[in-house]
């Protein structure tokens, strides 16, 4: 098996990126198609997932990062402000206009807007748990609160603000309600079912229609406020239970990536043990090869020499192939790639132009540079020619891996995109496109799939930062 891999002199990391694009000719405007891509390479880059005051994506939705505790606190009491101010103004308008009967409609219809605006970054899901979640709590409080001042009036006598305080239990709860999603929003939505959001929605449909039957009963009524009170909490307690969902599944794919590191770490030692024993043979052989090469040369078979020395270079070659990029994570598995394409029959050709560190998460940056090598392995075992070539290099301001492999024409193509392995321990190998994707658009990337002249090729694309731009590309 043939191993390929170019090595790029130091020097700023365009410039290297520049001489490896040379040096494999690689089109790259020809092979990425789409707005995103070639955006980027025109010198407008497109950072997707990003927000205008630079924050990443997932850093926006998990609110409680502990990098920017202040920033987030800064965040959540100008949603709320803003919600608050919105609601008086649209409330005085309104009312200045004479269109009572409908004010309370209207305000949760437009607060409802105003805070699904805010959210129009998120992903869609995300911005459906919460606008949901905000939507039923703004209309569950007002049973909760409407019957408080009486209540309190009926106890002491001397309150005379019963008016006062249903708009400031309103403005507390629409503060705590932005903070609380702020503050525990999942922050790994791959596992959680769109089933989620759409129950979360009904949910919210069932809160409106609790406060519209409240408007025609006695708001003083006890059971009013306590079934009132009993789903506001219930809503909070749902989704916090969504939230520990996406905290489990994120651990579950920790430890998921981690078995892979372990079992790559086992391969790896069973294959320097066969390496070592045969290394060990040949050193018993050196000198009967050394006594046949001194015989064929004595009698000038130099076609014969020639043909051994050819013989035992590349036995030779194929036992010391060891790739070398200088990233530890990228190492370990690309020498378990070649392998496990070596097990297979897989020829695997690797270009590699990688920064020594990286910011990614090591368990993510694993199960993803794996699981391509790992599908694309699979793939190509199936095919006629077995052939599969993995290419990682720095684009500006991205990293960008592009996996290529032969597949067997004879499977859908449906099942060839979704990436699924058809191996029996499922749990083990490769995963689909979507989880892929959400790891490449974790980092301010995005993923692309696809089909071409009989070849599959995946196209994945990770945000570098400073830091990482400034590391040797070996």
């Amino acid at each position: 098996m043939q191993m390929l891999q170019i090595g790029i002199r130091p020097g700023s990391v365009k410039k290297r990126c520049l001489a490896l694009r040379r040096s494999c000719s690689m089109d790259i405007e020809g092979d990425f198609h789409g707005y995103l891509f070639c955006n980027l390479l025109h010198g407008e880059p497109v950072r997707p997932g990003v927000y205008p005051d630079g924050d990443h994506l997932c850093d926006r939705v998990c609110g409680a990062s502990s990098k920017r505790p202040c920033k987030e606190g800064h965040r959540v009491v100008i949603d709320a402000a803003l919600l608050w101010a919105a609601g008086v103004v649209f409330d005085s308008i309104v009312h200045g206009l004479g269109f009572d009967t409908y004010m309370e409609d209207a305000r949760m219809l437009f607060q409802l807007v105003l805070y699904a605006a805010l959210l129009k970054s998120c992903p869609k899901m995300m911005a459906v748990l919460r606008g949901s979640m905000y939507f039923a709590c703004m209309n569950l409080i007002l049973p909760v609160s409407e019957p408080m001042g009486d209540l309190f009036k009926a106890v002491f006598s001397s309150f005379h603000y019963a008016d006062t305080l249903t708009p400031i239990i309103v403005g507390a709860s629409c503060a705590f309600t932005v903070w609380f999603a702020h503050r525990f929003s999942p922050k790994n939505l791959l596992h959680l079912p769109w089933l989620s959001a759409i129950t979360m929605a009904i949910v919210s449909a069932m809160g409106w229609t609790l406060w519209r039957l409240s408007r025609y009963t006695q708001p003083g009524r006890l059971y009013s406020l306590v079934v009132a009170a009993a789903f506001y909490a219930l809503v909070y307690l749902f989704y916090y239970m969504l939230c520990l969902i996406s905290l489990e599944s994120e651990n579950n794919e920790r430890l998921k990536a981690m078995e892979q590191k372990m079992a790559m770490d086992h391969e790896l030692i069973e294959t320097s043990r066969a390496n070592y024993e045969e290394m060990h043979e040949i050193r018993h052989e050196t000198k009967n090869h050394l006594i046949y090469l001194k015989s064929l040369a004595y009698h000038g078979e130099w076609d014969r020499l020639w043909e051994y020395l050819n013989q035992l270079s590349t036995r030779t070659d194929e036992m010391f192939t060891f790739i070398e990029c200088g990233n530890d994570v990228v190492n370990a598995v690309m020498n378990h790639a070649v392998s496990q394409a070596k097990h297979l029959g897989v020829h695997f050709e690797t270009q590699l132009a990688v920064p020594e560190h990286l910011s990614y998460d090591e368990t993510d940056f694993l199960s993803l540079v794996a699981n391509l090598a790992d599908n694309a392995i699979e793939a190509a075992s199936q095919a006629e020619e077995k052939t599969v070539r993995f290419e990682i290099f720095p684009q500006k301001d991205y990293l960008f891996l592009r996996v290529t492999n032969t597949m067997n024409c004879a499977v859908s193509e449906k099942k060839r995109l979704s990436l699924q392995t058809t191996k029996k321990d499922k749990a083990h190998h490769g995963y689909g496109t979507g989880i892929i994707s959400a790891i490449a658009k974790k980092y301010g990337g995005s993923a692309r799939f696809y089909i071409e002249e009989g070849l599959f090729h995946a196209v994945v694309m990770l945000e570098l930062k400073e830091q990482d731009k400034e590391g040797d590309v070996r």
